[in-house]
């Protein structure tokens, strides 16, 4: 049995090929090395953050380049990242964060309402941050 994770994987095909695209999404293209900066940044900022090993982290963000990289920074730290469907209401992300337990929300900026409307309902130590 191996005990690489998605994060062995990734930062090995970054190491190898890092200016290769790992994304094209239209006109936009990140390199391997470019992912894997931006995932070390965000899981520094999440353990900066007071995030401890295991944290849940919400992904609730549009089909990107940003969806891999918070998984890939989730996995990086150690935290256990939990799917958001982008097109869920209010009581639907209430429901999921507050059953996951998540710790921590990474978002696009275009979700900032509708989190805000649930955010005083979520309890524990959530910590929120845009992106």
């Amino acid at each position: 049995m191996s005990s690489w994770t998605f994060a062995d994987v990734w930062e090995a095909i970054a190491a190898i090929q890092p200016e290769r695209p790992a994304f094209i999404q239209g006109e936009r293209v990140l390199s391997w090395a470019d992912f894997d900066a931006r995932a070390d940044a965000l899981a520094t900022h999440m353990i900066a953050s007071g995030l401890d090993h295991q944290a849940k982290v919400a992904a609730f963000l549009y089909n990107g380049p940003e969806y891999l990289e918070t998984y890939f920074a989730a996995f990086k730290a150690g935290f256990a990242p939990v799917n958001t469907n982008y097109r869920y209401g209010p009581e639907e992300l209430f429901y999921l964060f507050d059953n996951a337990d998540a710790q921590a929300v990474v978002f696009h900026a275009q979700f900032a309402d509708v989190l805000e409307t649930i955010r005083g309902r979520l309890t524990g130590e959530s910590v929120d941050r845009g992106r």
